[in-house]
């Protein structure tokens, strides 16, 4: 059961949110008159992120033992999966006639929500990937609090969680590179 919960999980659902996600973000860029204009389109920007971090996180869910993923796990990644879907709804992106204002405020909310999910997920699952990630998720659990409280309403919040967002990521694929590396040498010994 626990190969088939994570085979429909790697095979299907992370791959559709990604994929929408990816359409959606380039349907938004044919939509601006300008180059400059999409540049400026935080719904862009955080789209961009989001296909980005969930592929990471597509990446991660490859290095567990598909022995050991459970109904549990597969419970928290298909939450996961709802709150990604639900972020690339908040940013506006499911508009096809008209570019909206993302909701940000929204969208930092399920932000907060997604990283203590994965936060559980490693948890339970005994994570040997080290206090580094821990200390992603604070700031990236702080970002989403505290954008979701007020400070969604100022431009040099939401351009410093864009460049924070960024230095996250990097610091997640490292993470994820590193385990990858180790995993794939620890199968050919």
């Amino acid at each position: 059961m626990s190969g088939a919960l994570k085979n429909l999980m790697q095979g299907l659902y992370y791959p559709a949110v990604t994929g929408t996600g990816l359409v959606l973000v380039l349907f938004r860029v044919t939509m601006h008159e300008s180059p400059q204009s999409a540049f400026q389109d935080y719904a862009l920007i955080y789209g961009v992120l989001l296909v980005l971090w969930f592929s990471l996180s597509f990446v991660s869910i490859g290095i567990y033992p598909e022995e050991e993923y459970s109904l549990f796990e597969f419970v928290l990644d298909l939450l996961e999966v709802g709150l990604t879907f639900g972020m690339f709804y908040f940013l506006g992106l499911f508009s096809t006639d008209v570019i909206h204002v993302p909701n940000l405020r929204g969208m930092y909310g399920l932000i907060a929500l997604a990283t203590v999910v994965q936060a559980l997920w490693r948890l339970f699952w005994h994570d040997s990937f080290g206090l580094r990630l821990w200390y992603l998720r604070v700031v990236l659990f702080g970002v989403g609090v505290a954008g979701w409280a007020i400070l969604h309403r100022y431009p040099v919040f939401n351009f410093l969680a864009v460049i924070v967002n960024i230095c996250l990521l990097f610091g997640y694929y490292r993470i994820i590179a590193k385990r990858s590396v180790q995993k794939i040498n620890f199968e050919f010994k």
